[in-house]
């Protein structure tokens, strides 16, 4: 599109002005530079000003000199060292917005530490133009966002770390008093901050992640079946389980029956069964290890050892960090004291320590195993296939079979 641009007449016509201002910038210094400059701009003015007199061009013709050599032009110009560049001022140049953005990506690429890309100022300046896309839509029929399977696990892995930080230091602030509690806004900001509260940073952070691995584990399963290779519905049924938990995460189905005073008495439970679905979460443990045993031998060394690392970590956060604090409680008869927090938040650490290895197990598998994940919205457009028959006119998730998801 910009090679287009420049074959446009407006635009030729200010390169060989453009250029004699460079070679005067690197022939003459300041000010004999910027005197020339400013003279050679002001002497084009003055000719197409007198050839309009003269009647040897029309109107239009001098309002195009005019946005050439214009009195903005004169005035950098005149300027030292951006003098040299004062066409880009001109009208032509300043009325092309794409030539502007490719300019300024070319020089900002030179800022130092990668500042530019970082910062993310890139996608603002070199991002396609409408049109660009919409060409790009009409030809392929489908836009794909990739990222990196390693970007994943970095950037969920410091959520991870950050959210379980900020939980300790508002336990810390509280603990000291370093802010009050009836601090405006300040208990609510702490209940955010909570990882053990149900509405919280933590909760959604969890949330999202496990929906995350519970359609990459999906993925697999289908990318498994259609190759037939074992073990395939194993991979459903860990996208089952990672959905559940996910649920569970938000909706607290296992607080729902946590007993009250009367279940604990009835029942005499204490200690580290303290909260009774301790119980029912270690049995789970153990039903869904037995039935996976064969399916974890056969899996890949190294997915096999990142799979168990992380089942050791969920499932001792959220049983056996659980039993701790539940062990605690019936001993101290307290649930809101620094301690009984501060074992909440390690248990909490383990869980999303344990769901960000689990996804990086599974996105190392899939980048060995069953090559890229990609996900292709296409815009339902009606397609001739290879045989010539007419494709439905619906939209599709293609699913491509190697180190992005």
């Amino acid at each position: 599109m910009l090679r287009e641009k420049m074959q446009e007449p407006q635009f030729v016509a200010v390169l060989p002005h453009f250029g004699v201002h460079l070679t005067i910038g690197a022939v003459l210094r300041f000010p004999i530079g910027s005197i020339t400059r400013a003279s050679y701009v002001f002497l084009n003015l003055l000719i197409a000003t007198l050839r309009l007199i003269t009647r040897r061009i029309d109107r239009g013709a001098w309002r195009r000199a005019c946005g050439i050599h214009s009195p903005l032009v004169l005035v950098i110009a005149g300027m030292p060292g951006i003098g040299t560049f004062a066409y880009l001022t001109s009208r032509p140049m300043r009325t092309n917005p794409l030539l502007l953005r490719v300019a300024l990506d070319a020089a900002l690429l030179k800022v130092p530490w990668r500042i530019y890309e970082r910062t993310g100022l890139r996608w603002v300046i070199a991002r396609p133009s409408a049109a660009a896309v919409e060409k790009l839509r009409s030809e392929h029929r489908s836009l794909r966002l990739t990222i990196p399977a390693p970007a994943i696990v970095v950037i969920m892995g410091v959520l991870a770390g950050g959210l379980f930080a900020a939980d300790i230091a508002a336990q810390s602030i509280n603990e000291l008093r370093i802010i009050e509690p009836d601090t405006m806004g300040w208990r609510q900001i702490a209940r955010m901050l909570d990882l053990g509260a149900e509405a919280s940073f933590g909760t959604w952070f969890q949330v999202i992640a496990l929906v995350l691995l519970s359609v990459i584990l999906s993925t697999i399963g289908v990318a498994r079946l259609r190759a037939l290779r074992p073990f395939a519905w194993h991979w459903f049924g860990l996208a089952i389980l990672a959905l559940g938990f996910s649920i569970d995460e938000q909706v607290k189905i296992h607080d729902a029956g946590d007993g009250t005073a009367q279940w604990r008495d009835a029942l005499g439970m204490s200690g580290a069964l303290f909260y009774g679905w301790v119980l029912v979460g270690g049995l789970s443990i153990i039903i869904v290890a037995f039935a996976y045993r064969r399916f974890v031998f056969a899996l890949p060394e190294a997915t096999r050892r990142l799979f168990l690392l992380a089942a050791a970590l969920y499932a001792g956060g959220e049983v056996g960090m659980e039993a701790v604090s539940g062990w605690y409680a019936s001993k101290a008869g307290n649930e809101s004291d620094f301690i009984y927090q501060t074992i909440s938040s390690f248990e909490e650490l383990a869980a999303m320590a344990g769901i960000v290895i689990a996804i990086a197990a599974v996105l190392h598998f899939a980048q060995v195993h069953v090559g890229e994940i990609g996900i292709t919205l296409h815009d339902g457009v009606r397609t001739e296939t290879t045989d010539g028959q007419q494709g439905d006119n619906v939209p599709a998730v293609d699913l491509q079979t190697p180190q992005s998801v």
